[in-house]
């Protein structure tokens, strides 16, 4: 009996044995099987990614996913897949995964850093550069990319700090140059700007931003022959382009070398015929040698020019403001006022457009539209061109149509952007006292009067501030 226990005790012992056998051998398959198709999945989307397709790629990591969501290689591959394919955010989200699973990986956090920083997101970019140098802080490439990222941050100090240290890395980097050269001027520190343009320049001489940059700080600078030299050399590097014949043009008559843009100009329109800004300014330049020389034939070639441009149905909104404005001069406002309508309906519309409205309007005596217009231009030109008068006279136009507190803030951008005078002074001081602010008042009115004691509206508002007894 008991020898029969003991058997059947040893039987379900067996039975017990070969069920969890069974168990360990089918767990056992199946991670076996899912370790072979992870695997296959990961060469599959590197197969179709070498390949160039992308979708089957993305297809292939998201199974791998699948399998294994807590492994930090299939959303490291998907998240650079995203990247490559534009879509940023889904990059981000991809990768923050595979940073959370291993926040030493150094590919992951350079990735996160470059899809943050394509998805508009620069102080992420930062923190995942920050984190990237933690773990190797001699990669000249992940150095500029904080530096970028900084700049791009509003960071500009910070940002030399890392472009500077990439650079004793690896100082024949044109593109760090060129954004070291941004910083500084960002800065305000010119002298180092232009040195760092110039050197990103003598790296790479085809190199166009830094070119463009130094060419604009030239102009800023007053040095216009070196400004044309750069402005000729983008000329020379992109050919297809009217515009970069139309800016050579336009440096030359600034720098009052009315024929040396006209040969430029008639150079260009030889390559590119149907250019309606170059035909604009081609008639613009022909209407200030006219005012030179006093030549009927200068005037009659510039207004075929103008009146060409004007009518061209592919012509930009800034060139039918520029051939508006030629045409005012010439003395056909009829052509000009249709100009200046049809440079309001194309797409960007030239701040000057607005302005060439504004003065229309104001002339007319349709004051809502003319303070309406100026405004516009004040606000795309915002601080790339002085524009103390037009805020004087969105300020006035503004008082007239009773709005004094908009008339207010515009006689302090107006004073904010020249000298004050007592005239001046003296409106803005009336429209204050309008407002009941009878201490502001005062004070401007004590301003002007120290400039000119003798002026009349002041030492009358004076008089009702401050009555005899």
């Amino acid at each position: 009996m008991k020898a029969a226990r003991r058997s059947a005790r040893l039987l379900l012992l067996l039975s017990a044995l070969l069920a969890v056998f069974g168990v360990l051998t089918v767990l056992m398959t199946l991670v076996f099987r899912n370790g072979r198709e992870y695997q296959r999945l990961i060469t599959a989307g590197d197969a179709a990614l070498s390949s160039g397709q992308s979708f089957a790629a993305l297809e292939a990591y998201s199974g791998a996913v699948a399998l294994r969501p807590d492994a930090m290689l299939p959303h490291l591959k998907r998240g650079g897949v995203y990247y490559t394919r534009g879509d940023y955010q889904s990059a981000v989200r991809d990768l923050r995964r595979a940073v959370d699973r291993d926040p030493s990986a150094p590919r992951a956090l350079e990735l996160l850093g470059d899809a943050s920083a394509a998805y508009g997101r620069h102080a992420s970019a930062v923190a995942s550069y920050q984190r990237y140098l933690q773990v190797d802080d001699r990669s000249a490439s992940v150095l500029y990319k904080l530096g970028l990222a900084l700049y791009q941050d509003g960071q500009a100090a910070a940002a030399v700090t890392q472009v500077t240290n990439a650079l004793r890395i690896n100082g024949d980097v044109a593109e760090a140059h060129h954004l070291l050269g941004l910083c500084f001027q960002a800065l305000v520190r010119t002298q180092e700007a232009r040195g760092a343009f110039e050197r990103a320049i003598r790296l790479t001489p085809a190199f166009i931003a830094p070119r463009e940059a130094l060419g604009k700080l030239y102009l800023d600078e007053g040095h216009q022959q070196l400004a044309i030299e750069q402005l000729e050399a983008l000329a020379t590097l992109e050919p297809l382009r009217p515009d970069r014949v139309a800016a050579v043009s336009l440096a030359h008559s600034h720098a009052g070398r009315v024929q040396a843009a006209l040969t430029r100009l008639e150079a260009g329109l030889e390559r590119f015929p149907n250019d309606a800004l170059l035909h604009a300014l081609h008639g613009r330049t022909w209407l200030q040698l006219a005012g030179e020389t006093r030549d009927p034939g200068a005037s009659a070639r510039a207004t075929r020019a103008l009146q060409r441009a004007a009518s061209s149905p592919s012509a930009s909104s800034q060139a039918l403001s520029i051939a508006a404005e030629g045409l005012m001069l010439a003395g056909d406002r009829e052509t000009a006022r249709k100009a200046i309508e049809e440079a309001l309906l194309r797409q960007p519309v030239d701040p000057s457009a607005y302005r060439h409205a504004a003065e229309s309007a104001d002339a007319a005596g349709d004051w809502q539209r003319a303070r309406d217009d100026y405004v516009r231009y004040a606000t795309l030109v915002t601080d790339a061109l002085p524009r103390g008068a037009v805020a004087l006279r969105i300020a006035d136009l503004s008082s007239a149509l009773g709005e004094r507190h908009i008339a207010v803030r515009w006689f302090e951008r107006a004073l904010a952007d020249a000298e004050p005078s007592a005239e001046v002074l003296a409106r803005f001081a009336a429209v204050v006292l309008d407002t009941g602010d009878t201490e502001r008042a005062r004070m401007l009115i004590l301003d002007g009067l120290a400039i000119d004691g003798a002026h009349a509206v002041l030492k009358a508002l004076h008089r009702r501030l401050e009555p005899a007894p």
